[in-house]
């Protein structure tokens, strides 16, 4: 069994860096975004190649959230860990995690509302 946060490190937060990548790579070096976003300089070229963090594709609504929040890390408005937190939660109300989660997990039900219940 795994666990949706396992499926939100391993896969999602990866997908939301190399979004953010490929969106800051316009306007800032690869060593700005590294230290912008606490990652090493390869792991930034990695993701902006899509070595890394490509196994999630984000529908449109998500992908204009990430530029957006893209813009406002580059003009410094934000904080990282903020927009990353900010940007994971979001996801996690979506069913980009659940689809996620079931591909990878074949024993959760196709009904789990998990990340939905309140306990």
């Amino acid at each position: 069994m795994m666990l949706p946060q396992e499926v939100e490190v391993w896969y999602i937060l990866p997908a939301i860096r190399s979004a953010l990548c490929k969106e800051l790579a316009s306007k800032l070096s690869q060593k700005d975004i590294a230290k912008l976003l606490g990652i090493t300089e390869p792991a930034v070229s990695q993701y902006i190649k899509g070595k890394r963090g490509s196994k999630i594709k984000f529908n449109e609504q998500t992908k204009a959230d990430i530029k957006k929040i893209a813009e406002k890390l580059a003009a410094k408005e934000i904080h990282p860990l903020g927009a990353l937190n900010y940007l994971s939660k979001k996801i996690l109300m979506t069913n980009v995690m659940c689809q996620v989660h079931m591909q990878l997990d074949k024993e959760t039900p196709d009904n789990c509302r998990v990340c939905f219940d309140k306990v």
